[in-house]
């Protein structure tokens, strides 16, 4: 559903942590909202969900009062409009690079006048039992979340363009594509990288555009925040993995 206040405290430069979960796991989307995360970043990109599953695990969230954006599989109108009509908050668009490619998602994401998404009584509108359509759409124009991920060279060369763009709530940089796609794979804090992700940092804050970032398993959300990121995502794979690490190497050292 949606929450006007997120939005409000993205758009304000208010920190918003959230984490991925690129599984089927609606538990897991509860859990976060019971722990306090501000967001779920449910990767539908990577992870295999089908339309019936992704509806339940935005419900879930929903229960708890979580917002849940989506990483859509494709920049399209049907991958998009199906995502909202589950009830997302908002989308993440993979290797948003361009201003066209941007304006291609918003035609997806909001109504007209600002768009051209299709409308019916769906579960984003609570199947058209609580509000008129009218006033849906006004509410859905103005709440609905749009994160762009700037992931490549051409994307960093139209940082400004993006940023300028005010549809567009976060400049997401993606430095582990970013970085392959400027051929340092693997190699996030290679001087070329940090170079391309300063520039959009520029940009975004030249045009208050909020920035986002995943925070890898060896750093801390509070470092990203005090370099002016107002999106810091955390890995469910991660907290997974390095729980488990960090359980055997205890009961490994204990029987030695």
């Amino acid at each position: 559903m949606l929450y006007p206040n997120f939005r409000e405290k993205i758009r304000n430069g208010i920190p918003v942590c959230g984490c991925t979960i690129n599984v089927f796991a609606p538990e897991q989307v509860e859990q976060l909202g019971l722990l306090g995360f501000d967001f779920v970043f449910i990767d539908n990109e990577h992870g295999p969900f089908t339309d019936r599953e992704l509806l339940a695990m935005i419900t879930a969230g929903d229960a708890v009062g979580i917002p849940c954006l989506v990483r859509v599989y494709e920049n399209g109108p049907a991958a998009i409009k199906h995502v909202m009509d589950c009830g997302a908050a908002g989308i993440i668009v993979p290797d948003c690079s361009t201003p066209q490619l941007a304006r291609q998602a918003i035609d997806a994401l909001k109504y007209a006048p600002i768009g051209n998404r299709g409308l019916s009584t769906t579960r984003s509108s609570y199947y058209g039992l609580r509000e008129g359509l009218a006033e849906y759409v006004k509410k859905s124009n103005e709440e609905s979340i749009l994160v762009c991920q700037v992931e490549s060279p051409e994307g960093v060369a139209n940082a400004e363009a993006l940023a300028s763009i005010d549809e567009i709530d976060v400049l997401f940089i993606g430095t582990t594509d970013l970085s392959h796609a400027m051929g340092f794979t693997g190699q996030r804090t290679n001087e070329a990288v940090l170079a391309a992700v300063e520039t959009v940092k520029a940009a975004a804050g030249k045009h208050g555009k909020a920035l986002g970032a995943m925070v890898r398993a060896d750093e801390g959300p509070q470092d990203y925040i005090d370099d002016g990121y107002v999106m810091p995502v955390a890995s469910g794979v991660s907290f997974f993995v390095g729980g488990a690490k960090k359980f055997l190497s205890t009961l490994r050292k204990e029987q030695i």
